[in-house]
């Protein structure tokens, strides 16, 4: 502090007169360093040990022992020399929260992220754990510099404020005496501001696909978990095959970066449908660079991707149109005419693999070794995990050497299903999902 000193002693073993060169490095409060002088002692110490005082300019000192010759000449080992730091005066400590507007809990974190609609904005809290009042809140946008902003003269301990822009924020304190530490983690927050993007989608799962009648059929609806509905919403004539969830990954990156999901119901005839039944989703993902993958995420299929599509334009009466049993909407690898992240029947209708029942994105000839006694002691869906093996969506688990004669017709059966799509894989990132 202002009234302190540091003092150095120095201490060697060797034949005496000992030569100590050291020198001191300036530390600013910009975390820059410059040399400020090389002085050479003897020891032993003839006059007191050097002190180093306060320094209202600097944010502290370096003391770095260059050499070390004895009496005869010999030098010191060639090891690490001693290096001290004096810091003055004691650098503020803060912690920074920070939460969406309309949440109540607020979140300690040195690199927090957020998404948020245009009008929103995240609320943000900067506490002093150590330091001197008055104080001084440096928000910097690292992305765009107009969006930062300086409180001054902050009288007590918490502070907050909010940001209403997209950015890279860091936040810095700089208390009565001097900035913050320029050897600790700085703390960031990052906003995205994001309209809400509307989605129109189609999918079909191969394993339920009933081509005979054009539309997918299932007898699992009364197994699956209604997550939270009291009641499945009204569908019109058509049926509810199972969830799928609609992911929107964004593309204008090094690698696709997950951005927003929704649970969404699958019909029959292979329209996607919110909770609510409606057709219009809703997701967040509109924005001034808004290049976007949409995945389809199933229980027991391989997600796969859509081309990229532009979601800056769409409204609730023009979404963005998306059909995943059509190959030109799908994700391709350079010079591929057909994605082969999906089956393709034998209408040209495109369809997700099946068979995914070990989440790890890949439909191999051991998946069928999920199958347990349990699950192959029941006709019906009773077992743990059963949901997850029954790929038809009929009700039962069909396996070579238990209900299924595998010389018989058995393309449609469960087995036969994974078996057709050994080495099929998917390349959206994994993720854990609660079925």
């Amino acid at each position: 502090g202002p009234t302190e000193y540091a003092v150095a002693t120095f201490r060697a073993e060797g034949e005496a007169p000992i030569e100590v060169t050291y020198r001191i490095l300036n530390i600013h409060k910009d975390g820059k360093q410059s040399l400020g002088s090389t002085v050479t002692l003897q020891l032993p110490m003839t006059e007191p040990d050097p002190r180093f005082n306060y320094d209202e300019d600097l944010a502290g000192k370096i003391i770095e022992v260059l050499r070390v010759q004895d009496k005869f000449k010999c030098l010191q080992a060639d090891t690490l020399l001693v290096k001290d730091t004096i810091l003055f005066p004691e650098r503020p400590e803060f912690n920074v929260y920070s939460k969406r507007s309309d949440s109540i809990l607020w979140k300690l974190s040195t690199d927090a992220e957020y998404r948020i609609r245009r009008g929103e904005t995240v609320d943000l809290r900067v506490e002093l754990k150590k330091g001197e009042t008055p104080w001084t809140l440096s928000v910097i946008d690292r992305a765009m510099e107009a969006h930062g902003f300086e409180i001054p003269n902050i009288q007590t301990v918490q502070y907050d404020t909010a940001l209403h822009e997209v950015g890279f924020y860091e936040i810095d304190v700089i208390d009565k005496y001097c900035g913050t530490d320029v050897f600790a983690d700085k703390s960031f927050v990052t906003v995205n501001v994001v309209d809400t993007a509307f989605l129109s989608l189609k999918a079909c799962l191969q394993g339920p696909w009933n081509s005979a009648k054009g539309k997918m059929e299932s007898a699992v609806l009364d197994q699956i978990d209604k997550h939270g509905l009291s009641k499945w919403p009204d569908v019109g004539g058509r049926k509810i095959i199972d969830w799928v969830i609609v992911e929107l990954w964004k593309d204008d990156v090094a690698e696709p970066e997950f951005w927003d999901d929704q649970w969404c119901l699958l019909l029959d005839d292979g329209t996607i449908v919110d909770k609510e039944g409606d057709t219009n989703l809703k997701l967040m993902g509109k924005t001034s660079s808004a290049q976007f993958r949409v995945a389809i995420r199933s229980r027991n299929h391989l997600a796969t991707w859509s081309k990229v599509v532009d979601l800056s334009a769409t409204t609730p009466a023009a979404p963005c149109e998306i059909d995943f049993t059509k190959a030109s909407h799908l994700y391709m690898e350079p010079g591929e005419s057909i994605s082969k992240y999906a089956y393709m029947d034998g209408a040209g209708r495109m369809l997700l693999y099946g068979g995914e029942v070990n989440s790890n994105r890949l439909v191999t000839s051991f998946d069928p070794n999920r199958v347990t006694r349990e699950v192959l002691s029941l006709n019906t869906l009773e077992g743990i995990g059963a949901l997850l093996l029954d790929v038809n969506y009929n009700g039962r688990i069909e396996w070579p050497g238990y209900n299924v004669d595998v010389n018989g017709s058995v393309e449609f059966m469960d087995w036969a299903i994974m078996y057709k799509n050994r080495s099929k894989y998917s390349i959206v990132p994994e993720r854990e999902i609660n079925w």
